[in-house]
């Protein structure tokens, strides 16, 4: 082996010029004692492990959203249509919208105590609330409350009020003895011996299908329905 030549200072040098120094020792440094125990609280953990058990209703979201982003793969797959990734990622926010908005709705009508289809229908005019069992009958100006529910186009309380009017009128006319906890089955009994019977029964039967089912009416169904109210107030009056 070709030795490396020595120059002035004792050193050696290589064939690229490199001096090697032959004479320092090296010294070798170990850590202080207790250094691991003095670095191993939360601040100096940097690796963040992955909880290994989720919530189970998130599992089976997951595995909803999972099933729905294979599901338009499938189909883009078998239109022929490629997938980018940007348009795949749009796709699965698009999916996380759609469930989100129909979780918030089932939601929403979870708690609420109205219908789902007064959530999204647009909202009628305030109108006066009628509280009967704090109130008679006789005392109320119900042809008022009616004013205000056709102006408001309310016609299923205006259906209300002319039901109410028809019982004002029996009421003050002595024909049946008006209670807030009443049926309507307690007044047709109370109308069995009179003429007012079969028309009052009709009308009972449209009030409950509007009011009580909740049935949505225009205008032009209105007209329709509050006919046999009108022919029974005007026998009253007569």
């Amino acid at each position: 082996m070709q030795s490396r030549p020595e120059n002035i200072l004792g050193t050696t040098t290589d064939s690229l010029g490199l001096q090697y120094d032959s004479e320092s020792s090296l010294h070798l440094r170990e850590f202080a004692e207790g250094m691991g125990e003095r670095y191993t609280g939360d601040e100096f953990q940097y690796v963040v492990d992955a909880p290994e058990n989720t919530n189970f209703l998130f599992r089976i979201i997951g595995w909803v959203l999972d099933m729905i982003s294979s599901f338009l793969r499938w189909l883009f797959d078998g239109l022929g249509i490629e997938l980018t990734p940007e348009l795949m990622q749009l796709m699965e926010i698009l999916v996380y919208l759609v469930f989100g908005g129909v979780v918030l709705y089932f939601l929403i009508r979870f708690f609420s105590k109205e219908s789902a289809r007064s959530l999204f229908r647009k909202k009628s005019h305030v109108l006066p609330t009628v509280d009967l069992s704090q109130t008679h009958i006789d005392t109320l100006d119900l042809n008022n409350l009616l004013d205000k529910a056709l102006q408001a186009k309310n016609y299923r309380m205006a259906i209300r009020y002319h039901y109410l009017l028809v019982l004002q009128q029996l009421s003050q006319k002595l024909l049946i003895d008006w209670q807030y906890d009443k049926t309507n089955a307690d007044y047709i009994r109370e109308l069995a011996q009179t003429k007012f019977n079969t028309p009052f029964g009709e009308v009972s039967y449209l009030y409950n299908h509007i009011w009580y089912g909740e049935q949505p009416i225009d205008a032009i169904i209105f007209d329709r329905a509050v006919q046999p109210f009108q022919r029974l107030k005007q026998d009253l009056d007569g």
